[in-house]
């Protein structure tokens, strides 16, 4: 695969996994 590619979908990783983290803490955070 193309390097840029693999960047992009390390990247996008990374963003869905920040995403899932701050799904679960958030609610907590509110209270």
């Amino acid at each position: 695969a193309l390097a840029k590619g693999d960047a992009k979908a390390v990247e996008t990783r990374e963003l869905n996994l920040f995403a899932a983290i701050l799904a679960i803490f958030a609610p907590n955070a509110w209270i």
